[in-house]
């Protein structure tokens, strides 16, 4: 897993990566991603297609963000395994109800985490 960067375009400092995985990585996490960043949130994402083993550079990349969103459907065992695997400390946004999020939950976790780019210009 590696951040591509096009040749004359320098990467932006984000604020909050949320990691996406499993059923949380379709519609409702994309989408409150998109519209966060339309709403001038600084927030990029990363796709995990598979959690064992983890990517080698993840704990890279997600040093390059100050907070880590983990949204998901149980009690947090992502954030358990990125703790134990690599000590990665995240924040999680955890539901356990047997339905799934609402856009407009995960969009109003994102921006708890991470201020508007005007906010801190």
């Amino acid at each position: 897993m590696r951040i591509a960067q096009r040749p004359g375009r320098r990467l932006l400092p984000l604020l909050l990566a949320m990691t996406l995985f499993g059923a949380v990585a379709t519609a409702e996490g994309t989408q409150a991603l998109i519209d966060a960043r339309a709403a001038g949130v600084r927030v990029g994402h990363v796709h995990l297609r598979y959690i064992f083993p983890l990517p080698v550079d993840l704990l890279e990349i997600a040093g390059r963000y100050r907070n880590v969103l983990v949204p998901e459907l149980n009690l947090g065992q992502l954030r358990l395994h990125l703790r134990g695997q690599l000590g990665l400390e995240t924040v999680g946004l955890n539901k356990v109800q047997g339905k799934p999020f609402h856009v407009a939950e995960v969009r109003s976790a994102i921006e708890k985490l991470a201020p508007r780019a005007k906010e801190i210009a």
